[in-house]
C-alpha cells in the first residue's frame, strides 16, 4: 500500500500511512465511519457514544461469541456503566474520560471483572451477614461463631452516650487514686446492652438466610462446660430471661442456651468434632517442619556428611559457562544503538595518541579496510568520519617518514 501510494504521490504531497490509508479504496468506508464517530463525539455522551459503537460495528456481537463470552459482555457493560457515572462529574467528553481510564492503568488501579453469577446459579457463594440480607439460599453454612462480641467501646477512659451524656473516672490526687464512677458503670452497661441488642439482631438475619438447612459452626476452649453451664437454663413464658442472654459472649453461646432440657423444642441438633479430625494432618506436618528446623540448627557445617553429594554439590556451585562473554550480545539492536556505539567508537579512536600514527608503525588490516571504506559512497556518515581520521593518522605519518628522511632527525 505504502509502496504504491508512493509512486503515486505528487511532489510536496504527505507521503504518510495516514495519507496512503486515505487513498485506499479498501479503507475508505472504515475512515468514512471514524469521521462521524468523530462528529458523534462533540455532542453525545459517553456511554451512548461507546453504546453506538458497541451496535454499528458489531463489537458487542463478536465478543458474545468469544469464549467466556458472557463475562466479556459484562465487562463492555461495566465499561458503559462507568462512562455514564463518569458523566456525572464535573469532567465532561471524551477526551477527559480516556485521560482517567488512562491515569487507571498508570496508577495499577482496576475495577476487576463484572459479575455474571445470577441469584438462581448454582454456584458457592461467601459474603458478610449484612451483605446476605434480603437473600435467601438453600443450604447456609454459618462459620465463625465462637468469635467473641467486639467491646472496646465499653472499655474507654470517657463514655459518651446521647441520652445520658459523658461519664469518666474519678480520680483523687491527693491519695493517687482511680475509680469508675457510678455513672460510668450505668453508661457501660447501656452500652453493652445496646451492642448486643444489636449483635442479636444480626444474628437473626443470618439464621433467616436460609430455606431448606441451616448448619453453624464454631469453637469453644471448654465446650462441655458451657454445654453444663447452660443445661438447666429456666425459661419465663416460654422464654430465655433476659438476664441469661446479656451474659452471652458469642453467637455461639446464644445458640448452646437453646441446646439443654428445656430447649429440645428448638430443633437445634449439637455435633461436638473434635479439633484433631480437623487439623490432625496440619498439625503433623508443623510438627514435622519444626523437628526438621531443629535439626538443621544442630547439623555441624564442618563436617561432610555424604562426600559424593557434596563432591557433586560442589561442581554445580562452581561452574562458570564458558561462554559467558556471549550472553551479553543483543539478538537484535536498534538504529538510535548502533549509533550510539558508533559514536562511542569514534570518540576512542579520537583520544588514541599520536605516536601511533609515527613511522615504524605497521598498518593492521583493520586501518587498510577503513581507508577503502573511505572511497564508498554506501558507508555511513559515522564511518566515513572514522575513515577520515586513519586517512589522515596515515598522511601525519607519511609526512614524519619524509621529513625522517631529509634530515630532520638531525635537529
Amino acid at each position: 500500500m505504502m509502496a504504491a501510494y508512493r509512486s503515486q504521490a505528487d511532489k510536496g504531497q504527505d507521503r504518510g500511512i495516514y495519507a496512503a490509508a486515505m487513498c485506499w479504496e479498501g479503507l475508505k468506508g472504515f475512515f468514512e465511519r471514524l469521521e462521524r464517530f468523530r462528529l458523534l463525539a462533540s455532542y453525545l455522551p459517553i456511554h451512548e457514544l461507546i453504546y453506538r459503537l458497541y451496535e454499528e460495528t458489531g463489537y458487542y456481537d463478536y465478543v458474545s461469541a468469544m469464549p467466556a463470552g458472557a463475562t466479556r459482555r459484562a465487562n463492555l457493560d461495566m465499561l458503559v456503566e462507568k462512562a455514564a457515572a463518569y458523566e456525572k462529574t464535573s469532567y465532561k467528553g471524551l477526551f477527559h474520560f480516556i485521560r482517567y481510564i488512562d491515569n487507571l492503568k498508570k496508577y495499577n488501579s482496576d475495577f476487576g471483572e463484572a459479575s455474571v453469577v445470577g441469584e438462581e446459579d448454582n454456584t458457592v457463594r461467601i459474603m458478610s451477614i449484612h451483605k446476605s440480607k434480603g437473600l435467601e439460599f438453600p443450604v447456609v453454612f454459618l462459620a465463625g461463631m465462637g468469635k467473641k462480641f467486639n467491646k472496646q467501646d465499653v472499655h474507654g477512659k470517657v463514655l459518651i452516650d446521647p441520652e445520658l451524656g459523658i461519664a469518666t473516672d474519678y480520680l483523687d490526687v491527693e491519695h493517687r487514686v482511680k475509680t469508675s464512677t457510678l455513672k460510668k458503670n450505668v453508661l457501660r452497661r447501656k452500652m453493652e446492652l445496646d451492642s448486643m441488642g444489636e449483635e442479636l439482631r444480626v444474628l437473626y438475619v443470618a439464621m433467616t438466610r436460609a430455606k431448606e438447612q441451616l448448619i453453624m459452626t464454631g469453637t469453644d476452649k471448654s465446650l462441655q462446660r458451657t454445654l453444663e453451664k447452660y443445661s438447666q437454663v429456666p425459661l419465663v413464658d416460654g422464654q430465655i430471661p433476659y438476664t441469661i442472654l446479656s451474659e452471652a459472649a458469642s453467637y455461639l453461646d446464644w445458640i448452646l442456651m437453646c441446646t439443654g432440657k428445656t430447649g429440645n423444642g428448638l430443633r437445634v441438633l449439637v455435633d461436638e468434632v473434635p479439633l484433631a479430625d480437623f487439623i490432625g494432618e496440619e498439625l503433623e506436618q508443623q510438627v514435622l517442619k519444626k523437628s526438621a528446623k531443629e535439626q538443621l540448627l544442630k547439623l555441624d557445617l564442618d563436617q561432610t556428611y555424604d562426600a559424593e553429594f557434596a563432591e557433586r554439590l560442589g561442581q554445580h556451585l562452581g561452574f562458570a559457562y564458558p561462554h559467558a562473554a556471549d550472553v551479553t550480545l543483543h539478538v537484535k539492536m536498534s538504529v538510535s544503538e548502533l549509533k550510539k556505539m558508533g559514536q562511542l567508537t569514534d570518540e576512542e579512536e579520537a583520544e588514541q595518541p599520536l605516536h601511533r600514527c609515527l613511522p615504524g608503525r605497521r598498518r593492521t588490516a583493520e586501518q587498510t579496510r577503513r581507508q577503502s571504506l573511505s572511497h564508498n559512497p554506501m558507508v555511513p556518515q559515522g564511518e566515513r568520519r572514522t575513515t577520515v581520521r586513519w586517512s589522515f593518522c596515515h598522511l601525519t605519518r607519511s609526512i614524519a617518514r619524509r621529513m625522517w628522511s631529509t634530515g630532520w632527525s638531525s635537529l
